[in-house]
């Protein structure tokens, strides 16, 4: 039920009740949200450590990563639900989770369970991923996937979906089925699926999407890796980019397209525009490229060689 203070008759003393009754205090912490000042220096550190590197590839390999993913475990159950209750950018479905709904989750065989941690030689990011799928016969349907955003294009989740792979094979599942269910914030994971190699099946007029994955006895780490978008995909998903930073669904870009067949690309927007792009093909530009790019065409090019 709800709590509810009883107030006297003279406002003045309010403020006094209301701090003494403990409405607000925090009732738990997990030990992420300890470390939390910690994280935010190594991280500090770790984006000092990129701006000495022109190849990210050669940045992360100097990362020396280190990922633990495993079924869900009693001492992350309050980080693996703070999470879902957080993250917004890199979640696919939106579904927010209590820790008793998280705990029964874990305990019903019906569920696959996985948390991901990572660690790298500057500490400890914690738990920043979390997935959730329940089996309906040989078909694992996807309930969540989520990543925190202070470990994006660390390739984390790969590791995840080979991990995911694996245990669904070891259970018998022949086949993984995907969702997106577009939001405000997280644009960023509407292809997600498709660099996983899944195909998509169903798509409403919401843009809320079905993605499939069959497994075989041949899947391997391997196979997701070298679905590769093609030039063909890459503009389908510019032509979204382009027509939401300059707000006209009329737009669709090619290989000749330039900053003057395009009303409002000034040097501003373009510095909005290659940010989005960045985003949603999780590449990096750099800043003479950013700035010499002679055409879409040249972008794109630059998008296959680099993309994950």
């Amino acid at each position: 039920g709800a709590a509810v203070p009883e107030m006297p008759a003279e406002p003045a003393h309010y403020a006094k009740i209301i701090d003494r009754s403990g409405f607000f205090e925090v009732t738990g912490l997990s030990e992420d949200d300890r470390r939390r000042t910690a994280m935010y220096q190594e991280n500090d550190r770790r984006m000092q450590e990129q701006a000495a590197f022109a190849d990210y590839e050669e940045y992360l390999k100097a990362l020396a990563m280190k990922a633990e993913i495993g079924p869900f475990t009693a001492v992350y159950m309050a980080r693996i639900a703070q999470l879902t209750n957080k993250s917004n950018q890199f979640n696919l479905t939106t579904r927010r989770y209590s820790q008793p709904e998280i705990e029964a989750v874990a305990a019903d065989p019906a569920y696959i369970t996985l948390y991901g941690k990572l660690e790298d030689k500057f500490g400890d990011n914690g738990v920043i991923s979390v997935v959730i799928g329940h089996r309906q016969e040989q078909v694992l349907h996807m309930d969540l996937w989520i990543m925190s955003c202070r470990v994006l294009k660390r390739d984390m989740e790969f590791a995840m979906m080979d991990t995911l792979a694996e245990r669904c094979m070891e259970a018998g599942i022949t086949e993984i089925r995907g969702y997106y269910y577009p939001t405000a914030k997280n644009a960023m994971v509407k292809e997600f699926y498709s660099r996983q190699g899944f195909d998509k099946i169903e798509e409403d007029a919401a843009g809320n999407t079905t993605w499939r994955l069959v497994l075989t006895e041949g899947y391997g780490k391997r196979m997701r890796r070298t679905r590769e978008m093609t030039r063909q995909e890459v503009y389908e998903n510019l032509n979204e980019v382009f027509q939401y930073v300059f707000d006209d669904d009329s737009i669709e870009v090619n290989d000749e397209t330039t900053a003057n067949d395009i009303e409002d690309w000034d040097s501003f927007e373009h510095i909005n525009l290659v940010i989005a792009v960045e985003k949603r093909f999780q590449v990096k530009f750099t800043v003479g490229e950013a700035n010499e790019m002679k055409n879409v065409g040249e972008m794109v090019d630059i998008i296959l060689e680099r993309m994950p």
